[in-house]
């Protein structure tokens, strides 16, 4: 695979190391670096503006994107691009209460900081999560540069994400102990734990009260 980086250099990439197939691109894993690669057909996709920008935020809660490429020079479209490799462990089961609060906290103010920069995160869902030592946002293909008001977007912004973080919840409540969740979410033992989960972290009470303060 060749490409043309933003300063016209070609880049050349083996095509045998293949880490997953999706529906839009196709992702190659070298070492420690992915390269994630449109396909042809698929014409949304993250455009050149919006990817320098992101690619200036170094935040614990955000994908590391390293370059941008496209298969002519010049072209002003984005066909592939690199990022830093995240290992996807799955150890939510490990956060304390505090250490849980902490990392939605830094979501939020991640959330907060690209919204007061005019992008939309369109198309933020469950597995737009990797939860590791921290809780990550990957994949913003779909971000985009908008002129909505920064109150409105910043709303439709922390909308998206806490709930993608609630159906990561909803989800992971259904294959830990009862005991764990508990621990985890302070809940009194009352009740059914997915049945009150659910309720909670459906509800704006929740998400104001528990999460955006």
């Amino acid at each position: 695979m060749v490409y043309y980086d933003s300063a016209s250099k070609v880049c050349k990439f083996e095509e045998t190391k293949r880490f997953s197939h999706g529906t839009q691109a196709d992702v190659f894993l070298y070492n420690d670096v992915v390269l994630k690669v449109y396909y042809e057909e698929v014409l949304c996709r993250i455009d050149p503006r919006t990817f320098d920008i992101l690619k200036r935020i170094k935040s614990r809660h955000f994908i590391n994107l390293i370059k941008r490429y496209s298969k002519e020079k010049n072209s002003g479209v984005v066909d592939a691009y690199t990022a830093t490799f995240i290992k996807d462990e799955n150890n939510l089961g490990e956060y304390t209460v505090e250490q849980f609060l902490s990392e939605v906290h830094g979501l939020i103010k991640l959330v907060d900081f690209l919204s007061s920069n005019g992008i939309l995160m369109s198309d933020v869902h469950k597995d737009s999560l990797i939860v590791s030592e921290h809780i990550k946002l990957i994949d913003p293909d779909k971000y985009i540069l908008c002129k909505m008001p920064k109150n409105v977007l910043m709303g439709e912004n922390r909308c998206q994400v806490l709930n993608a973080l609630k159906n990561y919840l909803k989800e992971y409540i259904d294959y830990t102990s009862d005991e764990r969740v508990y621990d985890l979410f302070s809940i009194d033992k009352k009740g059914k734990v997915e049945d009150e989960m659910k309720e909670r972290i459906g509800s704006k009470k929740y998400i104001m009260d528990y999460l955006v303060k």
